[in-house]
């Protein structure tokens, strides 16, 4: 029962994501769209989401970290690339849009998170970027309430404690970015328009990052 309510809230919020970024980014069927950070296995119905429910499948490239023989094969219409997000093997706005669902906390620290955000702003003219909120005080990978503001070894201990030790933050799973962060990342990129919303009721569960570089966010009034 519990394993299928959080799934369920996982696909209403990827469900919303898609909705905004419809709404802020209005694609359009002629346009592309690269996928950063698509998965290989698809553990749950709402991995890999974004090739699932976009009208367009054939207009996406989905970019992973090798191997991909199995997101190949479970969405032919979608062209793969394998690579790491902080070096792109693409052009200069290569790409009409830029999607990428909480992957810049993985990539590892300030550095490698900012040469990430300047990645997809290179590869796009315009996009949309998420990741978790460290203030909101359910740890979105442990499922644990508050583990995320103990230091390090605390927090580790807690994730080996759950049998999640792949979470461990001495291994580099995660490491927080603020918004403020991703809006500046964006700007310094040569981004024209930048904004970041906060996704939830009360304390947002995630911040959206959305930018253009082709003047002001389309759909933002």
């Amino acid at each position: 029962m519990a394993h299928s309510t959080i799934e369920a809230a996982k696909q209403r919020s990827r469900a919303r994501k898609l909705e905004l970024l419809t709404r802020y980014l209005l694609p359009l069927a002629s346009e592309t769209l690269l996928d950063v950070g698509a998965s290989n296995k698809s553990y749950a119905p709402s991995d890999n989401y974004l090739e699932q429910h976009y009208p367009w499948p054939s207009r996406i490239t989905a970019l992973g970290l090798p191997p991909m023989d199995e997101f190949r094969a479970r969405y032919p219409d979608v062209t793969v690339v394998e690579g790491d997000g902080r070096r792109m093997p693409f052009d200069p706005d290569q790409f009409d849009l830029v999607h990428s669902n909480a992957v810049v906390e993985h990539v590892g620290g300030p550095e490698d998170q900012r040469r990430f955000v300047s990645e997809c702003v290179r590869v796009g003219r315009r996009g949309m970027l998420t990741t978790p909120n460290r203030w909101f005080p359910i740890e979105l990978h442990t499922r644990l309430p508050f583990v995320h503001y103990l230091d390090y070894r605390a927090f580790d201990w807690c994730a080996r404690l759950v049998g999640k030790p792949w979470a461990q933050h001495s291994r580099g799973y995660i490491t927080f970015v603020s918004p403020r962060a991703l809006r500046v990342w964006a700007l310094e990129s040569g981004a024209q328009d930048a904004t970041v919303l906060g996704l939830g009721a009360v304390i947002p569960v995630q911040w959206l990052l959305f930018w253009a570089k082709d003047g002001a966010l389309r759909g933002r009034h």
